[in-house]
């Protein structure tokens, strides 16, 4: 169950208690940071919810999965490696059961599911801008180099024959690389209209 109030609600509320502005913001930011409440454009809405060890099995579960599958496509990442062992912590707190302990467990995996959705993030931009970087280089490769004319070699010496023959064959070879390039701007801007909104 969730419960929403205003901050400007809250601010009454408190100020007939004696609590300045200030104490109250102090108070919301500490709650929201523990995870006991979530600010969002003028409003807090408060988790109200009795946490119990099969649901925050479950909720480690899910997250470690996701959490495994990024350490395998990225090995070399230390933070993923830290949050491993926040979630280690978490069931370490889940395995106590009591409900400081799941409230602990809850927070440490709340946090680790917000590292989670931040590294993604930061991942996927980074993925955007290099693929935005890979186009660019195909259509100046596309437009500059696979775009010359070669001229065309004329003379009846067979030196000159030879030559065009080469030049016929380098054609060819421009073209097909001209199409492959196309079809990979293709790709890439598939790629880019499919994981764009991450």
């Amino acid at each position: 169950m969730i419960y929403s109030s205003t901050v400007n609600q809250i601010y009454r509320i408190e100020g007939r208690k004696g609590y300045t502005k200030g104490e109250v913001d102090e108070a919301i930011e500490l709650l929201d940071l523990r995870g006991y409440i979530k600010r969002d454009s003028g409003m807090i809405l408060e988790k109200v919810q009795k946490l119990d060890v099969e649901t925050l099995r479950l909720k480690l579960y899910g997250i470690r999965e996701g959490l495994t599958s990024l350490c395998n496509l990225f090995p070399n990442e230390n933070g993923l490696n830290d949050l491993q062992v926040m979630l280690q912590e978490a069931e370490a707190y889940i395995e106590k059961g009591d409900e400081e302990s799941l409230d602990s467990a809850d927070r440490r995996l709340d946090n680790c599911l917000s590292s989670i959705n931040t590294f993604v993030k930061i991942k996927s931009e980074d993925l955007m801008r290099d693929l935005g970087e890979i186009r660019r280089n195909l259509e100046r490769l596309t437009r500059d180099e696979l775009s010359r004319d070669l001229k065309e070699i004329s003379g009846n010496v067979q030196f000159a024959t030879r030559i065009d023959d080469y030049r016929q064959k380098l054609i060819k070879h421009r073209d097909l690389l001209r199409g492959n390039a196309q079809s990979l701007i293709g790709e890439v801007d598939a790629l880019i209209s499919k994981f764009g909104f991450v």
